[in-house]
Parts: C-alpha cells; sequence; structure tokens
C-alpha cells in the first residue's frame, strides 16, 4: 500500500509539472508574437518615414537641378557677354593703333615737310608816294619770316622750293586826292591788284589774296600804283604776307 501512494504521487507530480511547463511555454511563445509585432510595426514605421524622405530627397535634387540649369544659363550669358566685350576691346585697341600710327605718319611728315612762312608791314614813317611811275614797295618791319625766304632790303620774296603759296596784301592812305592801289607780281607778271580811291571819306584802304602756284627762285613782290598813296604808322596798315601752302 505504501508503495502504491508513492507511485500515485510521483506521478500527480508529474503531471502537475508538466502542465505547468506546458503553461510556460504558451506564455513565451505569446509574448515573443508580441515583440516581433512591436518589431514589424516600428519597421514598417521606419519604412514609410524613409519613404517620405526619398521623396523630400527627390524633389530637393530636382530644386538643385532647376537651379544649376539657371545658374548655368547665366553663366553662358555672363561668357558671352565677356566674349563680346574682348571682341570690342581688340577692335578698340586696334583703331586707337591706327590712330597712333596715323598720328606719328602726320607728324612725322610735318616735321619733314618744309616750313616757309613771312609777314612785313611797310613802316612807321607815315606816307609814301606818289610818283609818276609804278615802283616796287619795300615792306621793312618783319612780323615773321621762317625760313629767311623774304627780303627785307628788296620787298622781295623767293620761293625756296616749288610749291603753291598762298600770299596776300594790304593797302591804306589818309590823302582824299590819291588812291591807295597795288598789285602783286610773280616775276614780271602781274596777278593781283588792291585799289581803293573814294572821294567820299578821308581814308581808302583795300586788300586781296591767293594761291599761287610757284616755281623754285620765283620772285613775289608788290608794287605801288603810278600818282598812288600809301600811308602806315605803328599800326602795320598795309601789309605783305605769304606760306608755303604744300610742295609739287
Amino acid at each position: 500500500m505504501k508503495r502504491t501512494f508513492w507511485v500515485l504521487l510521483f506521478l500527480s507530480v508529474s503531471e502537475t509539472l508538466t502542465a505547468e511547463d506546458s503553461l510556460t511555454n504558451n506564455e513565451i511563445s505569446m509574448h515573443d508574437h508580441e515583440k516581433v509585432g512591436d518589431l514589424l510595426n516600428e519597421q514598417t514605421k521606419e519604412t514609410d518615414a524613409s519613404a517620405t524622405d526619398t521623396c523630400c530627397s527627390q524633389d530637393l535634387i530636382r530644386d538643385l537641378e532647376m537651379r544649376l540649369n539657371i545658374l548655368e544659363k547665366e553663366n553662358r550669358d555672363q561668357a558671352e557677354k565677356i566674349r563680346q566685350l574682348e571682341i570690342r576691346s581688340f577692335n578698340t585697341n586696334m583703331e586707337l593703333l591706327q590712330q597712333k600710327t596715323l598720328i606719328t605718319e602726320i607728324r612725322t611728315e610735318c616735321n619733314e615737310k618744309p616750313k616757309y612762312a613771312f609777314a612785313a608791314a611797310l613802316w612807321d614813317g607815315g606816307h609814301i608816294g606818289p610818283s609818276d611811275r609804278e615802283s616796287t614797295l619795300i615792306f621793312r618791319k618783319v612780323l615773321t619770316n621762317i625760313g629767311n625766304t623774304y627780303n627785307p632790303a628788296s620787298g622781295i620774296f623767293v620761293a625756296p622750293v616749288k610749291g603753291v603759296y598762298y600770299f596776300s596784301v594790304s593797302s591804306f592812305t589818309l590823302d582824299e586826292m590819291n588812291s591807295a592801289c597795288v598789285s602783286l607780281f610773280r616775276n614780271h607778271e602781274r596777278l593781283l591788284t588792291a585799289c581803293d580811291h573814294s572821294s567820299a571819306d578821308r581814308s581808302d584802304s583795300a586788300s586781296n589774296g591767293a594761291a599761287i602756284e610757284l616755281e623754285k627762285n620765283d620772285h613775289v613782290y608788290i608794287t605801288l600804283h603810278a600818282y598812288s598813296r600809301v600811308y602806315d604808322d605803328l599800326h602795320n596798315r598795309n601789309c605783305f604776307s605769304g606760306f608755303l601752302l604744300f610742295t609739287l
């Protein structure tokens, strides 16, 4: 009987332990399922957040690409403007160089070109004339004589080179009875005349000028007509002048 009792007790304890182990395993399994569910929910949330971040990143990339395209276009436009400015700068520099070259050539030509010019007045002594014949007027008061081509002792200009010269002459008188008539000669050829005779006033004056072609050593001078009279003083009222325009 004792033996049977202990056997039954052992079997009862064994069943009780088996039942408890089964319950514990079931509880553990349910707990694990709950953890897995939580992990899956968290992973789903992270996946959704990652997808949202991916969309935001793509929008940002598109925006940056648009800005980059705009900047690249602006850069191309600026590069074209710079190229146009460089072309204009090059053309301006070329024009400037041409102008400098032209100025240098002109200066060289001017330096090499012979320079001849003179101007002279009669004198400060008052009247000259009248006479019964035409005679050379001697303009003694030299105002300018570049090249020493005018002789104040004879009143004659001698052409130093072949070329075209410009000459002018003026006459003045305070005599009511006589005219103020003068002429310009090239060698023995009368070319110009300046003459005034008016009884309406006390003074008479006249002037004339022209461009004249001369050979080297041609003579140019002024004559006072017969029965004409001129008057001069410190105001240089009667003048004879000329200068070289260009050589031939």
